[in-house]
C-alpha cells in the first residue's frame, strides 16, 4: 500500500511492509506500531512516514497524520502517491483550498 520496501521472497518482512498488511486490515494500532519502527530504523524512509500518516489518519488524528504526510513529501517530492495522499486527507478534512496547493 504504502510501500514495497523489503518485498521479496524472504521470510522477515519489513516493518513498511508489515504495516501495510495492518492497514489493509484495518488494525491501524498494528499498522501504526510498523510504520513507527519503520521510521525508526530509517527516519528517511518516505514510505514508513506516509504509512504513519494513513495508519493515524484511520485511528482520527488527522493532524499528527498531516505532518506524517509532510515529512513524506520532504524526503521524497517526487513521489505523487505522497502529494494524493496528503491532498485527499486536506479534502476530507474540509480544507479543500490547502488540498489544491
Amino acid at each position: 500500500m504504502c510501500g514495497s520496501e523489503g518485498r521479496g521472497g524472504g521470510a522477515a518482512r519489513s516493518p513498511v511492509d508489515r504495516g501495510d498488511s495492518a492497514l489493509e486490515g484495518g488494525r491501524a494500532e498494528e499498522a501504526l506500531e510498523a510504520y513507527d519502527e519503520a521510521v525508526r530504523l530509517d527516519p528517511k524512509s518516505s514510505a514508513g512516514h506516509a504509512g504513519r500518516s494513513a495508519a493515524l489518519l484511520m485511528l482520527d488524528r488527522s493532524e499528527e497524520a498531516l505532518a506524517a504526510y509532510k515529512e513524506a513529501a520532504r524526503l521524497d517530492p517526487e513521489n505523487p502517491d505522497v502529494h494524493e495522499g496528503r491532498a485527499m486527507m486536506l479534502a476530507l478534512a474540509g480544507r479543500h483550498e490547502e488540498a489544491l496547493a
